[in-house]
């Protein structure tokens, strides 16, 4: 039993030893080995946040007003000039879901976010601005 206690006080010391220069200059020393599970989790949210926005978009897309144009004018065929509300709900739903899925992964990244070498997904701020301002243009149209 001493013999455990004894290995992992050396270790400590070697360990201390090793990263002296580390320690003296205030340095944070990267104990990681690898990705966790809450990078993982953050990296599929992500993924996630990413399908969200692009059903979003498609649904706003196909939601406006259609113009005319040479095959419509040459068919005779009827232009929708009012939006589709049913899609338009679809869009405002999803980009509630979206503003609440971009702000949990942000608050996992600003928990995680301790390292030099930890970077901030900018698309994940930018969908949390544009689902806010979606949200609130959309609301208009309810």
């Amino acid at each position: 039993m001493s013999n455990r206690f004894t290995n992992s006080s050396n270790d400590i010391f070697n360990f201390i030893d090793e990263n002296k220069d580390l320690i003296k200059k205030g340095k944070n020393i990267d104990r990681r080995k690898g990705p966790d599970m809450l990078t993982y989790s953050i990296f599929w949210i992500s993924l996630l946040v990413w399908f969200i926005f692009s059903t979003t978009f498609i649904l706003i897309v196909k939601a406006k007003p259609n113009k005319d144009n040479f095959f419509s004018t040459f068919w005779h065929s009827p232009v929708r000039n009012n939006w589709d509300l049913v899609l338009v709900n679809y869009a405002f739903y999803s980009s509630i879901v979206l503003f609440f899925t971009s702000i949990l992964t942000l608050l996992l990244w600003r928990y995680r976010n301790k390292r030099k070498a930890d970077r901030i997904n900018y698309f994940l701020v930018f969908c949390t601005i544009s689902s806010l301002i979606s949200t609130i243009v959309l609301s208009f149209y309810m």
